[in-house]
């Protein structure tokens, strides 16, 4: 939709300059405030946006704030580097660590609408809340088998387990009015196969029960959480066929080590 609107002829080097002149309160920055004679960081934001961060020079002045950030991204030396330039973009540390985690989900989940009431397929992220615990699973059975059904049907699920915001994650996804972190697992005995009976389309439909959609297998009720944007569930897909494909030799030990070296 971004793009059918052409927003990059509005969102120019001059709409940029502007926003960072007449809200960017670096004051009020802590991150900044470690180096308070840095006081063209307004004009070095605005050169790391203009030529990217592996073009604009910054990363050779190191003893700058800003510099040194944009070292450590270019060389991928920690995690929390993007969290402190989105933090400085932002204005907040608070609130630039859930401008991260909107992007990741709106760049990574389909945008959810009234109509039609959500469908399980390929891709469709499901909770199930048992005893105050919440438990996620990803939907992985192709679309085509999800379709034309005409009797019940086993769907298979992999499992999602939550992740803290220091650990490693893959998914951002938004339930419970909060951004949940989660991984996914790829091994085929932690997944897991559900029956469901399509209803009148022909298709497993979620049905709306106080403010919820749901789907219901027999005595258990799975809450819709979200779906996957067609090329992110493909790759779920992908991943997993490359799992379950894998060949397991006998071979020397030796061999196997030195052809993982050479694979560094």
């Amino acid at each position: 939709m971004l793009e059918d609107a052409c927003v990059s002829t509005f969102i120019n080097d001059e709409a940029i300059e502007s926003w960072i002149q007449s809200v960017l309160p670096l004051t009020e920055l802590p991150v900044v405030a470690e180096q308070s004679r840095e006081s063209p960081i307004k004009e070095q934001l605005l050169s790391m946006l203009k030529q990217g961060v592996k073009s604009c020079g910054l990363h050779d002045q190191e003893e700058t704030v800003l510099g040194g950030i944009i070292a450590k991204i270019i060389n991928d030396d920690d995690k929390d580097s993007l969290d402190r330039l989105t933090a400085i973009l932002c204005g907040d540390n608070e609130r630039g660590k859930l401008c991260d985690r909107k992007l990741a989900y709106l760049m990574m989940v389909r945008s959810r609408y009234n109509d039609p009431p959500p469908r399980l397929s390929l891709g469709t992220i499901v909770a199930e809340d048992v005893h105050g615990n919440t438990r996620y699973r990803c939907c992985i059975l192709p679309r085509c088998d999800s379709a034309h059904l005409k009797h019940k049907r086993m769907f298979q699920f992999l499992k999602m387990t939550k992740r803290n915001a220091q650990d490693s994650f893959g998914y951002v996804i938004f339930d419970k009015d909060e951004f949940q972190l989660l991984n996914m697992s790829l091994r085929p005995y932690e997944s897991e196969m559900i029956e469901f009976e399509p209803s009148q389309n022909e298709m497993v439909v979620a049905i709306k029960h106080e403010g919820e959609w749901l789907f219901q297998s027999g005595e258990r009720k799975l809450r819709w959480v979200a779906d996957l944007k067609p090329d992110h569930a493909q790759r779920v897909a992908n991943d997993y066929a490359a799992q379950i494909s894998r060949v397991g030799l006998t071979e020397s030990e030796w061999q196997r080590r030195w052809a993982k070296k050479g694979l560094q």
